[in-house]
């Protein structure tokens, strides 16, 4: 595994050695280059207390306005797909954070989306493929998404 430590200083994770990844306008895009065709984890991360209410980046993230993890990811959830609410994990303490994930399908792509958020310090990592992942892939995704922590 290799580390990668946002620029923001938001947060830490260990990905797989043999894993690539790409900065697209600000945000890490992690892929496994060796597969034909690969998923893409990217990480959005943003210090809530300093999020300006009138950037592009908020307007294009409404699920920010949700006042729990749970409502972020049900605002997140609305605008890409229909669900039940039921069918949406609660949260969870993970790396002293809470945590919440749910996974899904949508136009033949799978995705999983993992919310962690302490105090300010947000982070959506949103993961999609085409067709369904291999198993050693999820186990990968899997290992990576457990090592995200928030950094205090």
């Amino acid at each position: 595994m290799q580390r990668y430590d946002s620029a923001e200083g938001l947060y830490q994770m260990s990905f797989p050695r043999h894993w690539d990844f790409e900065i697209h306008e600000g945000i890490p895009a992690f892929f496994d280059p060796l597969l034909p065709n690969p998923g893409v984890l990217q990480i959005f991360a943003a210090d809530l207390s300093k999020v300006d209410m009138q950037s592009e980046a908020y307007r294009s993230s409404p699920f920010l306005d949700g006042d729990t993890l749970r409502e972020k990811m049900l605002l997140f959830l609305g605008s890409q797909i229909s669900y039940n609410d039921e069918d949406v994990m609660q949260e969870a303490i993970v790396n002293g954070a809470s945590f919440i994930a749910h996974e899904y399908y949508s136009e033949g792509r799978f995705f999983l989306a993992a919310m962690q958020q302490r105090n300010n310090s947000f982070v959506l990592a949103l993961y999609n493929r085409e067709g369904v992942p291999e198993r050693e892939e999820i186990a990968e995704l899997s290992a990576t998404l457990k090592s995200l922590q928030i950094t205090p």
